[in-house]
């Protein structure tokens, strides 16, 4: 095998991988990869390895006849079994199937264990040479191997296979991983350490060979690898396509501007009608382009390889290039692949269909999660195309109160209030300023009620414009309404795959049911808003603050104080993306959190976030009922302990937990004993800790600081 850049992984030992094979009672091992997978170094280290007779034929072209095949398989079968040459058996010239029979049954009948290893058997194109080697493998006795190495897919497997007698490996087994990669570097002199391992190795998908063009010096660093690299590209070059016809190799560069390849999407993009063939041809000639799933109708390329390609293709002509992403662009989005659309478009010239299209695509992707993704296709059209666009300023404007941008927020909000907008587009400029509530929960509570009215049912938008209806009601102490409208935008951004809006509109029902001292109601809340969070392709989202928060306040209650710790973490960890740009969670999020805080004793981070609350409410004057919660929680922290003193107090046990709903009700020591349980002296000595920890003297009091720290509702 030729080409290989430091013999694909020289200095790796494999013994692993051939050990398995060796203990394995497979008759014929086969190993099938890609060029630069370090093959023909895996059957040398086994063949060192061996006790066995070794015989070893590295094939090349020439070998392509079924004649000489048959000369170099006797030759180095009998050469190795040291089988006297007068008892070699000879056929006549074109009676191959005759001398393949012989061979085969001297093979069968070897009583030496022995290992034959074929190298290269890609190079047996011929029908009569692919039916010897079949033969040949078939013929191996127990106790003895025969070993083929190929970039091609190996017909004489799939039977063997079928019936045990066969093992494959693939370029899954022989691909490095952070062990081999830093092993190989070793042997080049070159420490790599763990960290830096492993990003070479994601970046290669473990490809030997352009490890190995890393480890050599072949590229700057060894994170920068890239297919369009001059040595990674040569080497593509000289190994993989040169070999391929020029119609297989136009195939190929081609179809890399798609992710995925399949039959049809190829067959419009190319415009051909034989894709679906080319790509099973590609799967079992070059072997860098794989099967995705199960079917074998969707394909992908190795990541370096697809890199090469494109290059190359864009060296040749970008106008062909653009028109391909134009062509697959449209294929995606009237297949229901909007967001693939996108990402094609983003190469070409088509600006107003790019910017309609992202602006379509936009609401529905932001719903899962996937912020970072349409940023990506913001940052890519750029200022100028969005401000052109009050759609796509639209977008930005969600995209910055999501990401905790609130200048870039207000900047764009302001924006689209300075323009002449067409009256359909009025309910998109209204349900962003809902959301940022920058006029306080009067024009908050107008404004989502416009969008509610403007946008059609199960569109999407119409959900969240319900949803900050809820929102402006509770800000205006409208409870009621408020659970009306977050219990029905709950219920359709469940049916339409919204994540965000669940999560949002279920972190504040759950609090709502525990202030009413619904706690199974609010349990069975937290668990939705959560699914809902995990559902999501990004865990930053102003709304996971309120949502931990609310976890922590199920498991507090319960008496779950590490699980309790833990959600807390996660929330105050949140906190970075949720702003005064979108002030609702921003505020709400932050005082439960800092109310539980106090509750379990941290003291310092309750009172850091009540810093932010007072510079959110600095940019957000008018939040309706949350400042009155806020300036209670703050009169609640100026009765306990002082700022310059250790204000770590230690959190209510479970015990204490399961005493403290009583002291709301008019039940006696005594009774509240037999309630649960226990004695009155027990009793007694929990609602004195009660009491100690909360830094109150009577029961009333320990009610009401209960109350506002979230652990009783009202």
């Amino acid at each position: 095998m030729t080409g290989d850049p430091a013999a694909s992984g020289a200095g790796v030992s494999r013994s692993t991988i051939i050990e398995a094979a060796r203990a394995g009672s497979y008759r014929v091992v086969g190993v099938t990869a890609p060029a630069g997978y370090g093959k023909s170094i895996l059957l040398s280290q086994w063949a060192a390895a061996e006790r066995r007779v070794v015989a070893t034929v590295r094939l090349d072209r020439s070998d392509d006849d079924v004649e000489q095949l048959l000369s170099v398989l006797a030759t180095a079968f009998f050469d190795a079994v040291r089988t006297p040459e007068s008892s070699r058996t000879t056929t006549a010239p074109g009676a191959w199937v005759v001398g393949a029979h012989r061979l085969a049954a001297a093979m069968s009948a070897c009583r030496r264990p022995f290992v034959l290893f074929v190298d290269d058997v890609q190079v047996l194109r011929s029908p009569s040479c692919q039916e010897v080697l079949r033969m040949v493998v078939a013929a191996v006795p127990s106790g003895s191997q025969v070993v083929t190495a190929s970039r091609h897919s190996q017909p004489h497997l799939s039977r063997l296979r079928a019936g045990g007698d066969a093992a494959e490996l693939t370029s899954r087994q022989l691909a490095f991983g952070p062990r081999e990669a830093r092993a190989l570097f070793a042997h080049a002199g070159v420490e790599l350490d763990r960290e830096e391992a492993e990003r070479l190795v994601t970046t290669t998908e473990g490809w030997p060979a352009g490890i190995a063009l890393a480890a050599h010096g072949g590229l700057p660093s060894p994170s920068s690898v890239r297919g369009d690299h001059r040595a990674i590209a040569d080497y593509f070059d000289a190994e993989v396509l040169a070999p391929l016809t020029p119609a297989l190799r136009e195939f190929l560069r081609q179809s890399a501007i798609l992710d995925r390849l399949g039959g049809g999407v190829c067959d419009a993009v190319l415009g051909r009608r034989d894709s679906a063939a080319r790509l099973r041809e590609v799967e079992s000639t070059v072997l860098f382009v794989t099967p995705v799933g199960p079917g074998r109708s969707w394909y992908r390329h190795h990541r370096l390889f697809q890199q090469f390609l494109v290059a190359e293709l864009q060296r040749e002509d970008t106008e062909v290039v653009r028109d391909l992403h134009g062509r697959a662009a449209g294929w995606f989005e009237q297949s229901g692949a909007p967001e693939v659309a996108v990402e094609h478009l983003l190469t070409t010239h088509e600006h107003d269909r790019t910017a309609e299209l992202v602006a379509s695509t936009a609401p529905a992707s932001l719903g899962a999660g996937e912020i970072a993704t349409v940023q990506h296709w913001l940052t890519a059209l750029g200022d100028e195309q969005i401000a052109a666009h009050p759609r796509l300023a639209v977008v930005q404007g969600w995209v910055a109160t999501l990401t905790g941008r609130p200048a870039a927020a207000e900047r764009w909000l302001a924006h689209l209030e300075g323009q002449t907008l067409e009256a359909e587009r009025a309910p998109e400029v209204a349900i962003l300023r809902s959301a940022m509530c920058p006029d306080g929960p009067d024009r908050a509570l107008k404004d989502a009620r416009l969008a509610v009215q403007g946008f059609e049912r199960w569109s999407g938008r119409r959900t969240v414009a319900l949803a900050l209806r809820g929102e402006a009601h509770l800000l205006l102490g409208e409870s009621d309404e408020a659970v009306e409208c977050l219990e029905r935008a709950a219920l359709e951004a469940q049916e339409e795959g919204r994540h965000d809006v669940v999560m949002g509109t279920r972190a504040t029902l759950a609090w709502i049911a525990m202030d009413r001292g619904a706690w199974d109601e609010g349990a069975d809340d937290v668990r939705g808003c959560l699914a809902a969070l995990a559902a999501m392709r990004s865990a930053l989202h102003p709304w996971a603050l309120l949502a931990h928060a609310a976890s922590a306040r199920g498991h507090l209650r319960r008496g779950d104080s590490a699980s309790a710790l833990r959600d807390l973490e996660s929330a105050v960890a949140a906190r970075g993306v949720s702003t005064y740009a979108r002030p609702f969670p921003a505020v709400k999020g932050r005082l439960e959190a800092a109310k539980l805080l106090w509750a379990t004793g941290d003291h310092a981070g309750a009172r850091a976030l009540v810093r932010e609350l007072h510079d959110i409410f600095r940019e957000r004057p008018d939040l309706g009922v949350l400042r009155g919660e806020f300036d209670g929680f703050i009169e609640m922290m100026q009765g306990g302990p002082e700022p310059g003193r250790d204000t770590v107090t230690a959190p209510l046990t479970p015990a204490e937990l399961r005493v403290l709903p009583y002291l709301q009700t008019h039940l006696t020591i005594a009774q509240i004993g037999e309630r649960l349980f226990v004695s009155r002296n027990t009793v007694n000595s929990e609602i004195a800790s009660i009491y100690r920890k909360l830094g109150v003297s009577s029961r009333g009091d320990a009610v009401t600081r209960a109350t506002v720290l979230g652990l009783l509702s009202e």
